[in-house]
């Protein structure tokens, strides 16, 4: 008969203890969904550094391309300018020539 007694204070005991087991389950399994950026900081860490890494390969690229354009456009300039100063030397002497027949 003592045995009675001690079952039932066994079987109570489990069930609060497996009550609070599921409560503290349900307790963390909020408090990891609510802090999930927190806990994940290295993965974050590591996203933001490659996002970095992905920006600075970028901005070396653009100032890479950006030199080649310049130079390209510097050349153009050039050779547009040499011919701008060509024809505006023959406009000059074809004006010159037009005077001289003129008187």
């Amino acid at each position: 008969m003592h045995e009675t007694p001690t079952i039932s204070i066994v079987c109570l005991v489990t069930i609060l203890s497996i009550l609070l087991a599921l409560r503290l389950f349900l307790s963390n399994r909020r408090l990891r969904s609510r802090f999930a950026p927190v806990v994940d900081i290295d993965a974050e860490l590591a996203t933001v550094k490659r996002d970095l890494e992905r920006a600075k390969n970028g901005r070396q690229e653009f100032i890479e391309e950006n030199g080649r354009q310049r130079t390209k456009l510097t050349e153009e300039y050039d050779q547009a300018r040499s011919t701008y100063e060509r024809l505006k030397k023959e406009v000059s002497l074809g004006e010159e020539n037009l005077e001289d027949n003129s008187l």
